[in-house]
């Protein structure tokens, strides 16, 4: 492909576009940040308020919650190991995974994924949300599974609570 010189007055008009997207890119990435420590707040509050509430409405509750919440990723996002460890956390219901784990339960499928492309996909969901980092190598599955996954400590030590704020 053959690229054109542009001139003086070409070039800085490129230069301030890039720089006022660069900005706009940055100004979302603040307004998502602040947007997910809201709804982690908020997702505390509720899980104050609904305590005190019986067991069967907390659960109707809870699960409405779920709902609002869980915008569980398409399983084919190009990508057969993706699609293999998004698969993996909807259908088992555990909600903290170690990279260990991840890999040995994708091993036991008939082709099991190259390492590199797992790794990327725990990335990626991390850097979404849909997974939050516990410590190194160790994920905890929010939006989607069959827990509870609405922001609630794990084992009462107060981990996952330390991680969302």
């Amino acid at each position: 492909m053959e690229r054109h010189s542009l001139g003086d007055s070409g070039q800085k008009a490129t230069k301030r576009a890039v720089t006022h997207i660069l900005r706009e890119i940055e100004r979302i990435r603040v307004e998502r940040d602040a947007a997910a420590v809201r709804m982690a707040r908020s997702i505390e509050t509720f899980d104050l308020l609904i305590g005190s509430l019986p067991a069967d409405q907390r659960l109707a509750y809870r699960k409405r919650l779920q709902e609002i919440t869980s915008e569980a990723p398409s399983e084919n996002r190009g990508n057969e190991a993706y699609g293999n460890v998004v698969a993996l956390f909807k259908d088992d219901p555990r909600q903290v995974w170690s990279i260990s784990d991840i890999f040995t339960a994708l091993g036991k499928t008939a082709k099991p994924p190259e390492p590199k492309a797992v790794y990327n996909a725990v990335n990626y969901l991390e850097k979404s949300g849909r997974l939050i980092r516990l410590d190194r190598g160790r994920y905890f599955v929010r939006d989607w599974g069959a827990g509870d996954a609405a922001g609630e400590d794990l084992d009462g030590d107060g981990i996952l609570a330390d991680r969302v704020r």
